[in-house]
């Protein structure tokens, strides 16, 4: 797995070796120029002082960790005990879980990720959701059972609009497909494939608020 920063500097770690994982995240911190943060003094007041003094401006940067939720905690109190203050994680659909925002971490408040599902009430009727959290949340379990139903969904839709023209020979059905466009007004209308033949999708943001994962 990789962790990229925003200006393409990337660093591979191994999941599960937490040697690795440190020192990915020693390499990106060094490269923002993070200082590491003070040893104890006997005054509070110059340890206050020096902590503010090498406390680094990192408003700007930002770290993609597309991996679980799990692996994003373990990831942001590396960061905090490096001195990283400040810095946002941007992530996939892999950080959708309460575990994820519960017990909160603040460290997190100015992390985002993205998803190909918006609110699970807007689903199309039919789809099975098993428990269903919140607006934005189901259990892990049944957010691996949605994401299967979708993704068969989506085929569904394109086969029947196929299937509806019965004088569509074989050998241009893949041109047929490259010309469909998605449901909407005219000017809403977008085509469902790319060029190259992979299929489009709608992504979401979701922010991190305390106990709380909201669509931006």
């Amino acid at each position: 797995s990789e962790l990229n920063q925003k200006n393409d500097y990337t660093q591979t770690y191994t999941p599960g070796d937490f040697e690795s994982m440190d020192q990915s995240v020693q390499k990106i911190v060094s490269s923002l120029g993070v200082k590491p943060a003070p040893l104890a003094h006997e005054s509070p007041e110059k340890d206050n002082l020096m902590a503010n003094e090498q406390k680094p401006q990192l408003k700007d940067a930002a770290v993609l960790i597309a991996d679980n939720f799990k692996v994003v905690r373990y990831f942001a109190k590396l960061f905090k005990f490096y001195n990283a203050q400040g810095i946002s994680f941007l992530g996939n659909q892999e950080w959708r879980s309460k575990d994820l925002v519960e017990p909160w971490d603040s460290f997190l408040s100015s992390s985002f990720f993205v998803d190909y599902i918006g609110r699970y009430s807007d689903l199309p009727s039919g789809f099975k959701l098993g428990q269903k959290l919140d607006s934005y949340l189901v259990t892990n379990e049944s957010a691996a059972s949605v994401d299967t139903q979708l993704i068969g969904w989506r085929v569904a839709t394109i086969v029947r609009s196929i299937l509806k023209k019965k004088s569509l020979r074989k050998d241009n059905i893949t041109d047929y497909m490259m010309a469909l466009f998605s449901k909407g007004t005219e000017k809403d209308k977008v085509p469902i494939f790319y060029p190259d033949k992979t299929l489009k999708w709608k992504v979401y943001g979701f922010g991190l608020h305390s106990k709380e994962i909201l669509m931006l």
